[in-house]
């Protein structure tokens, strides 16, 4: 309420201008040839409401988190499509390409692990921490959903990548803005010939990358060699 009540959005030319506040009126100016990404953001209390958040991921905004700032707070889609046509214009996928199912197997060891070295600590100092077991079960639960949410699709111009269950994440990059794209596996993803995906963005800040997770390592060299080939094509034209 205090941070973005009277929340007002223009674009003037090639800036927008950002006004909310109560206690403390804030203004601000944001040159749209230094907008590198956008971020939509919904976590599973807001998606209940059909909310979304609407980040600009911004050259020159290291002061803000990641370096993004928030242009839209709360609103649907619907309405965050319409304003996205005067931002960088774009249109959601339907539907989402799969990582491998070893991604999946993945976040289940993790899952576990952790799990496990929480609940033995504590049984550690409260025994009945123990009965905590019980929700084992769930796990897999956990990692089929996280699974299952996490995708991309490359379109016409623009790479969208979703992630995450209880805080879902879109990004929405445009070819052009690509900075660097880079391929790692750790040592355990090489036993599985599995590879991340990542493309780096200008002034990044303290944000992590879109990234496209557990991709076979084959499909994920072929893309990371058409991805280049789509932002050096992008940048020309």
């Amino acid at each position: 309420m205090n941070r973005f009540y009277g929340f007002r959005l223009t674009r003037a030319e090639d800036k927008l201008h950002l006004r909310h506040g109560l206690l403390t009126l804030s203004e601000d100016t944001l040159p749209i040839k230094k907008i590198q990404a956008v971020l939509l953001r919904s976590n599973a209390l807001m998606r209940s409401f059909g909310w979304w958040r609407m980040d600009l991921h911004m050259i020159g905004q290291a002061d803000e988190k990641g370096g993004r700032r928030v242009v839209i707070p709360f609103a649907d889609l619907e309405t965050i499509h319409r304003i996205g046509q005067h931002i960088i214009p774009f249109s959601l996928p339907a539907a989402y390409t799969s990582v491998s199912p070893l991604h999946r197997r993945r976040l289940l060891i993790r899952y576990g692990v952790a799990a496990a070295a929480v609940v033995g600590v504590a049984a550690l100092f409260y025994p009945a921490a123990l009965f905590l077991v019980i929700a084992f079960p769930l796990l897999p639960v956990a990692a089929k959903r996280q699974y299952e949410a996490h995708g991309f699709v490359f379109s016409d111009d623009l790479l969208f990548v979703r992630r995450g269950v209880l805080v879902r994440r879109i990004w929405i990059v445009p070819y052009r803005k690509f900075q660097a794209i880079q391929t790692t596996a750790t040592l355990f993803q090489r036993r599985l010939g599995v590879k991340n995906l990542s493309f780096d963005l200008a002034d990044v800040g303290a944000g992590r990358p879109p990234t496209i997770r557990d991709l076979p390592a084959y499909t994920a060299d072929l893309l990371a060699r058409e991805a280049y080939r789509l932002s050096r094509s992008h940048s020309t034209a």
